[in-house]
């Protein structure tokens, strides 16, 4: 069986409204990590796997009170580790290597250990783009799939900051497919799901491995849907949020090391490595459109058959 259930990553309400940087086209910066350069990101050689070195990474602290402060911080199994590396980089000189080593979920986020402060509200003429470069190293375990090595996104509510997803994005680190996250009956944080390759039914497209693609994800919030791109091309779009009820307000983008399909008895660990550069997550003015579905939808429902007899 192909789809897995995803479970909730997001733990912390980030509010990222005191970082925004305004700008004259339209677009505020939520946050950017400047290619994780130095000095904001210090380079660290695993060497102690009882923490992560990656954690409290890029710290701002804001003036009281209360006294607090921006970091970034890990949600899930620290054994699943990631640090700031000059092994790879899609520019400058450094990157951050995440490592799923063990059977379990991890999300490193940017966010308030301290305090949970209101995330960023947007309103209903904004859209919220997600963009990095990922570069997926092969998997060489015996499972079939996984694991999942990408971004996972959540907002809330106006009345909440618990944290809700609303889409994620990545690579299937043993095929190299790309996989999304969609609503399913029954699943309420969603399940992953390959994009259809129409030259190839009954695998999902593909990116090539050791080497660096482009990625986004463009959240509108007037809508409540998403799209997704690799490398500058449009690949799927008007995706319902995982959770949309209410959403006014964005939290969080995660780097994520995720389990992609079922790895539980006897089978492998689903084990993996990625490199992140440039993360950058923008805000924009959105400019309402007619509801449309890509071409890629409408074989989705036949492909999943396929895929859930393998």
């Amino acid at each position: 069986m192909r789809v897995l259930q995803s479970l909730t990553g997001g733990i912390f309400a980030v509010g990222l409204s005191a970082l925004l940087a305004s700008s004259s086209s339209g677009t505020v910066t939520i946050y950017d990590s400047a290619g994780f350069e130095s000095p904001r990101f210090n380079l660290n050689p695993l060497v102690d796997t009882s923490i992560s070195p990656f954690s409290g990474q890029d710290q701002v602290v804001i003036p009281g009170p209360p006294l607090d402060r921006y970091e970034w911080g890990i949600k899930g199994n620290i054994a699943n580790f990631a640090e700031v590396t000059d092994e790879r980089f899609r520019s400058g000189s450094q990157s951050v290597r995440l490592d799923r080593t063990v059977a379990d979920q991890t999300w490193y986020l940017y966010s308030q250990p301290l305090t949970a402060m209101n995330p960023t509200v947007l309103g209903g003429n904004r859209s919220v783009t997600v963009e990095w470069g990922q570069y997926t190293v092969p998997s060489t375990h015996s499972n079939d799939f996984g694991p999942f090595l990408g971004v996972d996104v959540y907002g809330s509510t106006n009345s909440s900051t618990l944290p809700l997803r609303i889409g994620g994005f990545g690579v299937d680190a043993k095929t190299g497919e790309l996989l999304y996250l969609r609503r399913r009956s029954g699943f309420a944080d969603g399940v992953f799901d390959v994009i259809p390759n129409a030259a190839n039914p009954g695998v999902g497209v593909t990116v090539p491995f050791n080497q660096w693609n482009d990625f986004s994800m463009t959240f509108d919030y007037l809508t409540t849907r998403y799209s997704m791109s690799v490398n500058g091309n449009l690949l799927l779009s008007n995706v319902a949020f995982i959770r949309s009820s209410g959403v006014t307000k964005f939290n969080d983008a995660d780097l994520a090391a995720l389990p992609a399909d079922f790895e539980g008895g006897n089978l492998p660990i689903q084990t993996g490595t990625a490199y992140f550069d440039d993360l950058k997550i923008t805000a924009q003015t959105v400019i309402p459109e007619p509801t449309t579905l890509t071409a890629v939808t409408i074989p989705l429902v036949a492909l999943l058959r396929r895929r859930r007899g393998n």
